[in-house]
């Protein structure tokens, strides 16, 4: 039984041996073959990854505006500031301030 082991053993390391050179001689011709292939399939991956990047974003943009809504709802209402007397289709008057021009707001 030891002889016939060791045949095997031979056997295997030389069929091992014959497929891995195939394998190095036909893998040159078969990515050739195949790369047109490989191209379309990454395209069509990397299309499919941009559409779900853009509708992630646009499902977070809706969320952050629900939040937004949520949180504006939850504030306390504040009082409508009283109205002063007198004619009330007269637009109220802004508050008076000194003249100040830009150049002196920046400055």
């Amino acid at each position: 039984m030891g002889a016939f082991s060791r045949l095997a053993g031979l056997g295997f390391l030389v069929g091992a041996g014959v497929v891995t050179a195939g394998a190095v001689v036909v893998a040159p011709r078969v990515m050739r073959a195949a790369r047109p292939h490989l191209r379309e399939g990454l395209k069509l991956g990397l299309s499919g990854y941009d559409l779900m990047r853009r509708a992630a974003a646009e499902a977070m943009d809706d969320f952050e505006d629900l939040v937004a809504e949520a949180r504006a709802e939850m504030r306390p209402r504040q009082a409508a500031p009283p109205q002063p007397d007198g004619d009330a289709t007269q637009a109220p008057s802004a508050p008076e301030t000194p003249h100040t021009s830009p150049e002196e707001k920046l400055g």
